[in-house]
């Protein structure tokens, strides 16, 4: 079975599966597989290559060589995220995401040009495709990528949450990883705000001054001798002087690691050693619910009763598109751990999840066993792991020559 990733970032659910199709090649597997990477060498240099490398042929996504030589490859399957090829060259293509989140744009706008490239690749996923499926997490998740995406039922697979298996039985301990963090003690409780990009300013829309309150929040996590890992998006993503501002913020206290994904990419170190996490809603956040750590979401826009917006970075400018809003899956207050819409609930829950980082452990549960499928503690009950049981699905279409029912 021939196996090609292309996704724009290698981590959550589709670290997860090449790091299980790597692993099977190692013991044996009738399994060729190669991945595809934007800048390799500096991938190499990553923390999770040092200590996890993958050893699989990573080729480098923008050589304009990549397709030809991915259809010189002739993969049975072709794993992308929400980036796809120019023009077909595998057999199969398989639609995985970065993670289950409560927020997307608009079907209408989010699906309408991948429809078209879709049409174009593969004839349409609005119909049964017999060379496409689309990841879910779990029931309701397939049935809004029906209702919502427009994708025909037989191309919307349940696979579970594959990063569940990585996060339920971790591949390295604390101890192994400290190295990576300048922080003085990793006995000491560790806090990540890891945020998402979509809305804005973390705070943009709170009834609170945003420099102010991020002051005020580190310097709270400061004096409570908490470790600190400030996990942003992409810097393309940000105004420059919203960077200006995180950095002139973060510089202040010593226990404060800031990083962006488009250079520190992983994020697998960091849920591993996070003991909190906060967020606005980052499709990062459901990790916690399978790690065990408290998990607090930031409402994107705090108490005010508006359209949840979408800003656009044009021109060196976050610019708000006006012609575009996100749906919600399901309501914010939908979730496995605490919710805060003011500053007030956001320090209170800060409280709450140091005094007892296992406060949510029960909430997370609940959640994942009504909205997703895992292999391990919480959720559908599965006999193998969820990546085993993908691999036992794709190999059923590789040999039978048909996607399964």
């Amino acid at each position: 079975m021939k196996l090609c990733f292309s996704p724009t970032t290698i981590q959550g659910d589709i670290y997860a599966l090449v790091y299980h199709f790597q692993q099977r090649l190692e013991a044996g597997a009738d399994i060729d597989l190669v991945v595809g990477i934007d800048d390799v060498e500096q991938y190499k240099s990553t923390p999770i290559q040092q200590v996890m490398p993958l050893t699989v042929p990573l080729w480098e996504r923008g050589n304009r060589r990549f397709l030809g030589n991915v259809k010189s490859f002739g993969p049975d399957f072709f794993f992308v995220d929400n980036h796809l090829p120019k023009k077909r060259v595998f057999e199969n293509l398989v639609y995985l995401w970065h993670g289950f989140g409560w927020k997307e744009l608009r079907a209408e706008i989010e699906f309408s040009k991948a429809h078209k490239r879709l049409s174009k690749l593969l004839g349409g996923v609005q119909d049964a495709n017999p060379n496409f499926i689309h990841q879910c997490y779990g029931q309701f998740e397939r049935q809004h990528r029906i209702e919502a995406s427009r994708i025909h039922p037989d191309n919307c697979r349940v696979v579970g949450m594959l990063y569940a298996d990585m996060l339920l039985k971790p591949p390295v301990q604390r101890n192994d990883i400290a190295r990576f963090y300048p922080f003085n003690s990793i006995d000491r409780p560790t806090v990540m705000l890891g945020f998402t990009w979509g809305f804005g300013p973390v705070f943009q829309h709170w009834d609170a001054d945003e420099p102010e309150l991020m002051n005020r929040l580190l310097r709270y996590l400061a004096e409570r001798e908490v470790n600190v890992i400030l996990r942003m998006h992409d810097r393309f993503r940000y105004e420059r002087s919203y960077i200006q501002l995180l950095e002139e913020v973060a510089e202040q206290y010593s226990n404060v690691f800031l990083k962006y994904k488009d250079i520190e990419r992983d994020n697998l170190f960091d849920l591993l050693m996070s003991d909190v996490i906060v967020s606005n809603f980052s499709g990062l956040i459901v990790c916690a619910y399978f790690t065990g750590a408290a998990s607090i979401h930031l409402h994107p826009c705090g108490t005010q009763d508006i359209e949840h917006p979408l800003y656009r970075k044009r021109r060196m400018k976050s610019v708000l598109d006006k012609g575009v809003t996100y749906q919600w899956k399901m309501p914010p207050e939908e979730n496995g751990g605490l919710l805060a819409a003011t500053e007030e609930q956001l320090f209170e829950s800060l409280d709450a999840a140091l005094e007892n980082p296992a406060c949510c452990r029960q909430r997370s549960a609940d959640f994942v066993g009504k909205y997703m499928e895992t292999s391990g503690m919480h959720g559908a009950q599965l006999q193998q792991s969820c990546c085993a049981r993908f691999e036992d699905y794709l190999t059923r279409w590789q040999q039978n020559g048909a996607k399964p029912a």
